[in-house]
This record gives C-alpha cells, sequence and structure tokens, in this order.
C-alpha cells in the first residue's frame, strides 16, 4: 500500500501486530491491552425487547431507563475509543515501522455463513471481533503515523 517515507536501513525499531479477540493488539514485545469485558460490566442494564404486537402504552418510567441505556451505551463506546487512541498512540512513539496482519474483517463478520447459521470463529463470536475495533486500531496508527512522520 503506502511506502515508508524514511529508508529502511533508518528503522530502528518495528512492530509486527497480531490483531484479535482477546488481546486486542499483540506485538513482538509485549501484550497489549485485554478486551473490554470491564467496560462491558459497566453496562448492567440490558433493554427488554418489544414485540411486534405489542400496543402497550410505553411508561416514563421505561423512556427514562431507555436515555439512560443509550447514554451508558454512548459512554461505553467513547471509553473504547479512548482506550484505542491511547494504545495507538504508545505504538506509534515506541515504534518506527508498524506493520499488521491482513485480515479480511468484512468476510469474518458476515452475519450467517453459508449453511444459514451464525459465524463463530474458534470459540469467539463475531460480535466480540465487532467489538474490538480492529480496523479502528489500524486507521488510529496510521493517522499518527503520518502525523509524527513516520
Amino acid at each position: 500500500q503506502e511506502k515508508p517515507k524514511m529508508p529502511l536501513n533508518e528503522v530502528k525499531k518495528v512492530m509486527g501486530g497480531d490483531r484479535g479477540s482477546i488481546n486486542i493488539v499483540a506485538n513482538n514485545e509485549e501484550r497489549e491491552e485485554e478486551l473490554i469485558t470491564e467496560l462491558k460490566r459497566s453496562l448492567s442494564r440490558k433493554q427488554q425487547p418489544r414485540f411486534k404486537g405489542d400496543k402497550t402504552k410505553i411508561s416514563k418510567k421505561h423512556e427514562r431507563v431507555k436515555r439512560k441505556l443509550v447514554k451508558e451505551c454512548q459512554r461505553l463506546t467513547n471509553r473504547v475509543k479512548d482506550r484505542n487512541h491511547k494504545i495507538t498512540r504508545r505504538i506509534v512513539d515506541k515504534f518506527d515501522l508498524i506493520v499488521y496482519e491482513d485480515l479480511k474483517l468484512k468476510k469474518m463478520t458476515e452475519k450467517k455463513n453459508k449453511q444459514g447459521k451464525k459465524r463463530k470463529i474458534g470459540r469467539y463470536s463475531v460480535k466480540g471481533l465487532k467489538e474490538t475495533s480492529l480496523s479502528m486500531i489500524v486507521d488510529f496508527s496510521i493517522y499518527k503515523a503520518k502525523e509524527a512522520g513516520k
């Protein structure tokens, strides 16, 4: 894709990144941040599904709880973005050349496979792969490396 701006003989530290659903980024020196399970635990309330034929009037309390749930979800996504920014900042500051594995994320996160069953990759679900926001880490790394001139 893009060629590095600095000659390869000037590259002092190289990182090969492995993206996964347990450890978000594992490099050749150390393991980085783990999955957001502790963040997901903070989102304790779950919305009860409303059925299509349900004609009951929604109470004010239900609407309040629903608004609270939406706020909690927004907080969770903000925390994930913040965590990804911190991870990529450390990586870009520490290494001169960053190489990630080429994952076919769109193919991996298709809802159903050919038999019509929900997809699982190993013992991890597709939902777990989406929650780790693997492509966000690569995007953040690219723009931060460009800013740093690497």
